[in-house]
């Protein structure tokens, strides 16, 4: 065999490898998938689980009443006694810059009625400094949600969605307390962030404390951004 003819029959040896390609892929993909399929078969979960009545009934239960923010987020009802908060709601008293934010929750049925203080900042300008406000949401739970649904119920923060009733924001100004009032557009998503506490016998470990009210208000680089209201 010259040595003119080996580029021809490398070139048919590629040819043919590269239909045998062609003919196994379009089987090979769906083999390996069946077969990832069987193996992990104990450990996949093809549908995600949904909270149950009773984790609800607690969330909702968890939830009424006085709540303080503190540091980090975490409740912290030592920061501020529910005597003042109500004085802040009843415009008898000005928060300062170190009032944290506050709320009472009250639960009536599947009507979330929230009242608080909070500070906002404005999704159009970022570098705006913070407005102090009042705030005062009513909305009726229509369903509930795990927040990290790939990590139910190990995470257990909820998604709470309402339909809102009402939502009014009074802007705070300077020392004087005098402030506007307006009604505010929120698409009724509450943010139910849970933690662990120790308990004795066969009480349940989860606490819910703080809602927390974000509105989406942009896309980008196809995430959704948000800014929390209350």
């Amino acid at each position: 065999m010259g040595p003119g003819r080996r580029p021809t029959q490398n070139l048919r040896f590629s040819e043919s490898r590269s239909v045998m390609k062609s003919k196994f892929r379009p089987i090979l993909a769906p083999a390996l998938l069946a077969l990832l399929a069987a193996g992990c078969a104990g450990n996949v979960r093809w549908r995600h689980p949904a909270p149950d009545e009773a984790l609800l009934r607690q969330m909702l239960s968890d939830i009424n009443g006085f709540h303080v923010t503190g540091h980090g987020g975490r409740e912290d009802d030592t920061l501020l006694s529910p005597e003042r908060a109500r004085a802040i709601l009843a415009r008898q008293e000005v928060p300062d810059e170190d009032t944290p934010p506050f709320q009472f929750t009250e639960v009536s049925g599947r009507v979330i009625t929230i009242r608080g203080y909070g500070q906002f900042i404005p999704a159009g300008d970022l570098s705006q400094p913070r407005r102090r406000h009042l705030y005062h949401y009513r909305g009726e739970l229509t369903h509930a949600a795990y927040a990290l649904r790939h990590m139910a119920p190990a995470a257990c923060d909820l998604r709470l969605y309402t339909k809102p009733q009402a939502l009014e924001f009074t802007w705070i100004d300077g020392s004087t307390g005098h402030g506007v009032t307006q009604a505010m557009e929120f698409d009724g998503e509450l943010s139910a962030n849970c933690h662990y506490v120790e308990t004795e016998g066969n009480g349940s470990p989860i606490r819910y404390d703080i809602l927390q009210g974000y509105q989406p208000y942009a896309r980008k680089r196809g995430r959704v951004l948000s800014i929390k209201m209350f």
